[in-house]
């Protein structure tokens, strides 16, 4: 079964300006579903602002995180071991990604 993907966006306000959020919804058949929330902002100029997005751009990456090292195991489990160990291997460079946006974050004052 084919997972399938629904968009909308929608503009929400951070410290007062317009940003968009586009969720993403993955369903397969009829009981399982993923929701999934992207946060765009062009328009983040303040440093408070610019925080707010590196904190949930970090967040959002390290759930990402997760969700590939499931994956991961699921093909490991149905005998896929090549792409199991190539997603191992690219979740180590996510995970020194993650660990370079926190570094940067704690920097952002």
């Amino acid at each position: 079964m084919f997972w399938t993907a629904f968009k909308k966006c929608e503009a929400v306000l951070i410290n007062g300006r317009k940003n968009d959020i586009i969720n993403q919804t993955f369903m397969k058949g009829d009981n399982e579903m993923h929701t999934h929330n992207h946060l765009h902002s062009a328009d983040a100029a303040t440093v408070p602002e610019l925080k707010a997005l590196l904190e949930f751009t970090l967040k959002h990456n390290v759930s990402h995180t997760g969700e590939l090292a499931q994956l991961a195991e699921q093909l490991r489990l149905n005998g896929n071991d090549a792409a199991s160990k190539k997603i191992t291997a690219a979740l180590e460079e996510y995970n020194q990604g993650n660990k370079l946006l926190e570094e940067a974050l704690a920097l952002v004052k």
